[in-house]
């Protein structure tokens, strides 16, 4: 990978990295902001409870972040896991407030959400919606107006294992189905769609998914390339500045899902004028 963002991090951790020439430009969030019980404690050492949302969203900017990942929606947390329905964790006037904050001082809020609640989250201004199982088309429509991204993290939420209850694998396959209305949808509205694994799979499975249920494969492959830099704001065409290209045996142009050892094994990795591989 030429280019990361970091949705968040325990602590803000990869705010400390030191990265050296070679390698890949990165776009960090910090910590994740979440109310105490609402979000793995693992992930949350420090609660961000509603009163100083904003404030703790202009700190993680000025730790050096350019991104601030907000918890907007997550079931209660018991013995470390969750537990029963989300819901959201902040009020629709808090995450405004936070939203308008954090774009005057530069930045961009990026907002785990998984329930109807998404379309508020579009509303207030939130640059990206990270997961988004409960969209609909209103929603996406709405994205494409205000130029919001949807980040589906496909490895993810479509990594249900056999052995889970009914009801979960239920709606698991009915969201898949309504995965190949949304992502074509998306793309003819022009509505971003990054490439994210969340923390499972990799970005050449993710392409894979996302050219199985919906998206053409060259829509797919744009997702981790030329469609994230715009996304993203990073220049990777303007004359004069160092290359930055990943190069392949086969042309992975093809149908990426036959093609997944062609995208997992570049044979040249050129970052910022520097070939690291």
């Amino acid at each position: 990978m030429c280019l990361v963002r970091d949705a968040g991090s325990p602590g803000g951790l990869v705010l400390q990295l030191d990265l050296i020439p070679g390698m890949p430009r990165l776009q960090a969030a910090g910590r994740f902001l979440a109310p105490a019980g609402r979000y793995f404690p693992a992930l949350l050492p420090e609660e961000a409870p509603q009163q100083r949302l904003t404030e703790l969203a202009l700190g993680e900017l000025a730790r050096g972040g350019r991104w601030v990942k907000v918890i907007a929606d997550f079931p209660s947390v018991v013995d470390g896991m969750p537990s029963g329905t989300a819901r959201p964790t902040y009020t629709s006037e808090a995450i405004e407030a936070m939203v308008t904050a954090v774009h005057a001082a530069g930045g961009l809020v990026a907002a785990h959400v998984t329930t109807d609640s998404v379309s508020q989250l579009v509303r207030a201004g939130v640059d990206s919606i990270e997961h988004g199982t409960a969209f609909d088309e209103s929603v996406l429509r709405l994205m494409a107006q205000t130029g919001a991204a949807w980040t589906p993290t496909l490895c993810a939420v479509l990594g249900v294992p056999g052995t889970a209850p009914e009801a979960v694998r239920r709606r698991a396959a009915d969201y898949q189905q309504r995965l190949h209305e949304l992502l074509p949808l998306a793309d003819r509205l022009g509505a971003p769609v990054p490439a994210g694994t969340d923390t499972a799979g990799t970005i050449a499975r993710e392409v894979a998914l996302l050219a199985e249920h919906g998206l053409n494969p060259a829509a797919a492959l744009a997702v981790a390339t030329t469609t994230g830099y715009r996304f993203l704001g990073e220049p990777f065409d303007r004359p004069g500045q160092p290359t930055t290209l990943v190069t392949y045996h086969n042309d992975p142009r093809n149908d990426p899902r036959e093609d997944l050892a062609t995208l997992s094994t570049p044979i040249a990795i050129i970052i910022d004028g520097l070939r690291v591989r």
